[in-house]
């Protein structure tokens, strides 16, 4: 029997997302899982999706994400920030609470609320790209203020970002910091932390300021060898970039979300 050709329109991205995370509605997701069985590539991307989030879910646990998304709703609302500042296991569980809860890497973005969607990232990976080629290259100067000026180096860039910054520490992933610079970026300032592994493999952390209550999910992005993967929290905009395969730089970027939360 031949389909209506209104059931043969492809989905959405939205659509796959909400899908992969278990969100379509009913009425929906029987045009999506017929579309997927024609269409081997954007079935494979859904199996991928599923298989990131069950990832994060194994490192956040999210039995109590429901009540945490709450109050961190709440607190964004507010204009404030969590009572769970002064307490920063807390802050990290609410965090990743409502990156799990409300679509984590998938990013379905639920209306009405304040949870963390896809955004248009594509400007500030190329340009977080572009830094990572040009400075990773350089062998007697690297970075603008080197690692043993940290403090120094942190109230700097935080100061000309507008927003406190931190260094997160890689020594888990196996990655020691060598220092940072300022950076001219998409809509003004913008901070870049160089680490170097001991086979002198390096990795860099971009970030810059970014709507203020605007939260993004994870976003993966290649380019000539290079991953970039990208967030976004209440007043920072991140992106990690290194010659990492995917899921290497997905762990990475996962624990540094975890320290900077």
């Amino acid at each position: 029997m031949t389909l209506p050709s209104d059931d043969r329109t492809p989905p959405t991205e939205a659509e796959l997302m909400a899908y992969a995370d278990g969100l379509l509605p009913a009425d929906r997701k029987a045009r999506v899982e017929a579309h997927l069985a024609r269409d081997p590539a954007a079935a494979a991307l859904v199996a991928e999706w599923r298989a990131q989030t069950a990832a994060l879910g194994r490192l956040f646990p999210a039995d109590e994400a429901e009540a945490r998304t709450r109050a961190l709703s709440r607190a964004i609302a507010g204009g404030s920030r969590p009572a769970a500042a002064a307490r920063p296991w807390l802050g990290q569980a609410l965090a990743a609470s409502i990156f799990l809860a409300l679509g984590g890497v998938g990013g379905w973005l639920l209306h009405g609320t304040t949870a963390p969607g896809r955004i248009d990232a594509t400007a500030l990976v190329d340009d977080a790209i572009a830094a990572h080629r040009l400075y990773t290259a350089e062998v007697l100067h690297p970075v603008e203020v080197g690692a043993a000026s940290e403090a120094h180096l942190v109230g700097w860039l935080s100061k000309r970002l507008g927003a406190t910054l931190r260094v997160p520490d890689l020594g888990s992933a196996g990655y020691t910091l060598v220092g940072g610079r300022l950076l001219p970026g998409e809509t003004g300032a913008a901070a870049q932390f160089m680490y170097e592994d001991a086979d002198g493999n390096r990795l860099t952390v971009y970030a810059m300021a970014g709507p203020t209550g605007q939260l993004a999910a994870f976003q993966y992005r290649e380019q000539g060898g290079l991953g970039g993967v990208y967030w976004q929290d209440q007043t920072l905009r991140y992106a990690v970039i290194a010659a990492l395969p995917r899921d290497g730089l997905t762990g990475i970027a996962t624990e540094i979300y975890r320290q900077l939360i």
